[in-house]
């Protein structure tokens, strides 16, 4: 079993700790286990989205993104 991901996904970029603008089609990539290992904070903000699965903003040290 392979715990290697690489997803489409969005967000913002964020530079000196504010929210410079959003961003739209960006890869994330990595390894699942080696990003556990990366978790630098968790978040108080969980939402549950239509489907009904949720997740609060998670804060890494270290992540491959690619994109715009």
């Amino acid at each position: 079993m392979s715990t290697e991901f690489s997803l489409q996904s969005s967000g913002f970029y964020v530079e000196h700790g504010k929210i410079v603008k959003p961003i739209n089609l960006i890869t994330v990539a990595g390894n699942f286990m080696d990003a556990m290992k990366e978790i630098e904070a968790v978040g108080n903000d969980l939402k549950f989205s239509y489907s009904g699965i949720g997740a609060p903003s998670i804060k890494f040290k270290e992540l491959a993104i690619s994109g715009e």
